[in-house]
């Protein structure tokens, strides 16, 4: 008896473990690890429901799309086009392979193609305009709709997905049958309608769901990904008359909740098998959703401390102060460990800019003594102190500003221009500190006519 009562006690310890170690997990991850995270629970456990709210560009909400691509209000209002794209599109025609009458046709659909990357004029519309034949114009339309990114050219966004289908190497009736009928009932999260009608489960769905996310519906904003780099807020906060507004840079990932229709099902069913596993996966669902809440109710406690305690900084009235982590844990009654989590990965965005969460926690320093290396090169130099990395971040961003676009500043270059403002660092520490502010190498940087 007591090796059982042992061996009990050893498996409730573990368990406990195991949730601890998922909710520091989550408290660490950025808003975009989180949503990745919630979307492959949300495939796999059927206890967990998502729904998108109105007006939210959720990651399988295409809503806008329907909107935007009818193409009713705007058919005889072709947006400019930039040179880059009409220079993309016409760089995968062959120059000589096609007569000048057919680059007239390409040139027509270009200039009426939408900012969307959907031709939404009838061939025969075209063809009665331009006063050329139908059978010309579709060859042309058909031209521009094998050219890259796959999907650009179609009527509409379900046409382009349905190409983009096309294109697989494997071909699921499923998931085109989906795309050609339920779309709409997937941006309104209409799940349940579809096992009903297609007989399939609502795993099944979720992961159709899955794939068709994952396809291309910003075919022309996609066009400059590689040249263009993003960083997405974490943490939002705006100053009001009454002080600091903060909030999480979440509404985008829509609302996780227990699914009500496979939590009736636990009372309904006679099957003890199914009735275990449904309790088991509604335990899990509602651990999850727990530590998300708790995630939340972290990360804005801990910040408003950070903006109390910077207050000068954020309203760009001085420099950051030295502050510490254990300083910040001690006033929100956490431990540090728990507030290096919650920083770790997030991005604050303020009324003057965007910065890195740990960025703002930062003590006198002196970068000659961090850089060793060059200790002795400069022993004899004068070396201004510095109180964090963000005014180094800052004086990076200042030289990158001002440089020839054409000839931009290489990393070892950037290091002799801090060496002029007597700041004094590797030109390893110059590429980590380029990178954590999204600011691509000199090569990505280059400008050319």
């Amino acid at each position: 008896m007591p090796v059982y009562e042992l061996s009990q006690n050893q498996i409730q310890a573990q368990i406990l473990g195991l949730e601890q170690r998922q909710s520091l997990e989550i408290l660490q991850c950025s808003n975009l690890q989180l949503n990745q995270r919630l979307r492959e629970v949300y495939f796999e456990n059927p206890m967990l429901d998502y729904e998108t709210k109105s007006e939210r560009e959720g990651l399988c909400s295409w809503t806008g799309y329907f909107k935007h691509s009818s193409g009713i209000e705007n058919r005889n209002q072709f947006v400019d086009k930039s040179n880059e794209l009409r220079a993309y599109i016409t760089e995968q025609l062959m120059p000589n392979s096609y007569s000048q009458r057919k680059w007239k046709i390409f040139e027509f659909m270009i200039e009426a193609l939408e900012d969307t990357g959907y031709l939404t004029m009838d061939s025969s519309e075209i063809a009665e305009l331009c006063s050329w034949s139908p059978e010309e114009v579709n060859e042309c339309l058909q031209i521009l709709q094998g050219i890259e990114p796959a999907g650009i050219f179609q009527k509409d966004l379900k046409s382009s997905l349905l190409y983009q289908v096309s294109k697989l190497p494997y071909k699921d009736w499923q998931l085109e049958y989906i795309i050609r009928y339920h779309l709409k009932d997937i941006s309104e999260g209409k799940i349940s309608k579809i096992t009903r009608e297609m007989n399939i489960s609502t795993a099944q769905v979720r992961r159709y769901m899955e794939q068709i996310g994952e396809l291309n519906v910003h075919l022309i904003d996609n066009l400059n990904k590689y040249k263009t780099h993003y960083v997405v807020p974490d943490i939002i906060a705006i100053l009001t008359p009454n002080g600091w507004d903060v909030s999480l840079n979440d509404g985008w990932m829509g609302e996780y909740k227990i699914n009500s229709y496979y939590e009736k099902m636990i009372d309904e069913t006679q099957d003890q098998e199914l009735k275990h596993y449904f309790l088991e996966k509604l335990k899990q669902a509602k651990n999850l959703i727990f530590q998300v809440e708790q995630r939340r109710i972290t990360i804005l406690q801990i910040t408003r401390q950070v903006l109390m305690m910077q207050d000068l900084f954020f309203k760009n009235m001085g420099d950051l102060k030295p502050m510490s982590l254990s300083v910040i844990a001690q006033a929100v009654n956490k431990h540090s460990s728990t507030v290096s989590r919650a920083v770790k990965n997030k991005y604050l965005q303020y009324p003057q800019g965007t910065i890195l969460l740990k960025d703002l926690f930062v003590r006198k320093t002196n970068y000659k003594a961090m850089d060793s290396k060059y200790e002795k090169k400069w022993q004899n130099v004068q070396v201004v102190e510095l109180t964090q990395p963000c005014a180094i971040k800052k004086a990076i961003m200042d030289i990158i500003e001002s440089e020839n676009k054409s000839k931009p500043y290489s990393d070892q270059k950037i290091v002799n221009q801090l060496m002029q403002r007597g700041i004094y660092i590797s030109r390893r520490t110059v590429t980590q500190y380029r990178e954590q502010m999204g600011i691509w190498s000199s090569y990505n940087r280059k400008e050319t006519d």
